[in-house]
């Protein structure tokens, strides 16, 4: 039995980057929130910028992202709201219920959405 492995001895320990240090956290979350702020101020003025520029190449960009959000969300085969339903039905409430998470949440949706989880 000396030559078998344990999982015990297989699974890797995850470390946390951030000791058990309260001004380490507080810190750590203080940049992520201003990297997260920096970030949709850049992104908000990117568009504005877009939009003034020309009318069509905003709806291209935007749709461009849309269309590349469903195209990720079908190759990744989670395309199937959480809900259950089947066929035609499944697949426009579907759609629907991903495009209204889409608008609302933006991005964030993939990490807190229950639809995200595989069993």
């Amino acid at each position: 039995m000396s030559g078998e492995r344990t999982a015990s001895k297989i699974l890797v320990p995850i470390t946390n980057p951030i000791k058990d240090d309260n001004n380490l956290r507080g810190l750590t979350f203080i940049l992520m929130t201003a990297m997260s702020s920096l970030h949709n101020l850049s992104r908000s003025l990117g568009c504005a910028i877009i939009l003034a520029a020309d009318k069509k190449l905003f709806i291209m960009f935007l749709g461009g992202e849309y269309v590349l959000h469903f195209v990720v969300k079908v190759l990744r085969d989670d395309f199937l709201a959480f809900f259950q339903a089947e066929g035609m039905v499944g697949v426009v409430s579907s759609f629907l219920h991903h495009l209204m998470v889409k608008i609302v949440v933006g991005e964030r949706a993939r990490e807190c959405h229950p639809s995200t989880t595989k069993n």
